[in-house]
């Protein structure tokens, strides 16, 4: 009596083990449906906005109207796919009589909603850890510093939304700009240059008094200055005629001569 219940035991477990295996397996399977719908979305809306001067809101709304609905189908579909590739590993443990669960539809449903709620929650805890890194740590700040704009004071460093990254650098008393540079990239729209993926680079180093506290105003770049905050427009005749650009920058380094 003993061995037989001993063996129940075991059969119990395996079985237990053999439903855990096939959970996890369909919310992998969501999830990778859930990544392939989100990049889906994300080249649709790349495919739409660049080159178009959309600021980031536009942006970030075309982004969520592709990328969600795009995450979810691409759950589902995936669900479906493999339980009718693979059934003998997605199989349920009681008979389906109707077409809807032959086919693995609710399951697929289910754990797609499961897998897309998954992947945001990954995606928000990896825009939090990297803001919080980026915070800390101001050499990682991918920026032009040390490439277009390399003297010594204020650096700011910033971009737009449509990938041109943006510096500039004041003297230490913030009352004189020595240096302006920004360069475009392929997302701009803008003429391509000599390095693949970016346009032309244009830098201003001759310097020049703030037109007033805070302000910078140049013929093709203003800025407001608010702490170590900045923000404005530019544009580029040259490089890209016809389109004007916002842009936000921080400050990632202050150091006197």
């Amino acid at each position: 009596m003993a061995k037989k219940l001993a063996i129940g035991r075991r059969i119990c477990t395996l079985w237990s083990t053999i439903r855990t295996m096939r959970v996890l397996a369909s919310m992998l399977v969501a999830l990778l449906g859930a990544v392939a719908g989100t990049a889906i979305g994300v080249a649709l809306t790349y495919a739409l906005l660049s080159g178009q001067e959309a600021d980031a809101f536009v942006w970030l709304a075309a982004g969520v109207f592709f990328c969600f609905p795009g995450m979810l189908g691409g759950a589902v579909v995936a669900g479906l796919l493999f339980r009718r590739l693979f059934p003998e590993v997605f199989q349920s443990s009681r008979v389906e009589t109707t077409r809807r669960g032959r086919y693995g539809i609710g399951a697929s449903l289910v754990y797609g909603i499961g897998g897309s709620v998954l992947m945001v929650c990954l995606v928000a805890v990896a825009g939090w850890l990297a803001t919080g890194y980026f915070a800390g740590d101001d050499t990682s700040y991918p920026s032009l510093t040390g490439k277009l704009c390399k003297k010594t004071g204020v650096l700011y460093d910033g971009t737009t939304a449509q990938g041109v990254r943006v510096c500039f650098t004041l003297t230490p008393d913030r009352s004189k700009w020595v240096e302006i540079g920004w360069r475009f990239s392929s997302a701009s729209g803008c003429a391509g240059g000599s390095q693949p993926g970016w346009a032309g680079a244009t830098s201003y180093d001759y310097g020049s008094t703030l037109a007033s506290p805070g302000q910078i105003t140049e013929p093709d770049f203003t800025a407001t200055i608010r702490g170590a905050r900045a923000s404005g427009v530019l544009k580029d005749p040259d490089v890209c005629p016809g389109k004007k650009f916002n842009w936000n920058a921080r400050e990632v380094s202050s150091s006197t001569p």
